[in-house]
């Protein structure tokens, strides 16, 4: 039923034959009754569906995802590569400090005065 409607419900029950009969009779009734007022039509306010929000919201955030990985794929591209040209064998003889970063910075500082 409509929000705000004056529509009735009507509950019929029995077997076909009476079925039959009384829904003729209601229809009847309804064609014979002059009708009150004028017909508004019905115009459902816009309501928030948090399904619709929510696939929406999913949905927009697998675009997003596909746009960075996009975005870094040439990336991924040029470390596979330098990783082919720098294979870890070749950093097995090397200190772990000087994988990470030069080794002068770790030496100490020259002081001012030497004695």
């Amino acid at each position: 039923m409509l929000p705000q409607s004056t529509e009735r419900a009507v509950t019929v029950s029995g077997t076909a034959d009476a079925i039959n009969l009384c829904i003729g009779q209601v229809c009847q009734i309804l064609l014979e009754a002059p009708p009150k007022g004028a017909t508004l039509p019905y115009r459902p306010k816009p309501t928030f569906n948090s399904l619709l929000v929510a696939s929406s919201a999913a949905a927009a955030a697998a675009a997003q995802q596909q746009q960075l990985a996009a975005l870094l794929q040439p990336n991924l591209l040029q470390q596979a590569q330098l990783a082919q040209l720098f294979p870890p064998e070749l950093a097995r003889g090397v200190p772990a400090s000087a994988q990470y970063g030069p080794a002068s910075a770790f030496l100490p500082a020259p002081t001012l005065n030497p004695q």
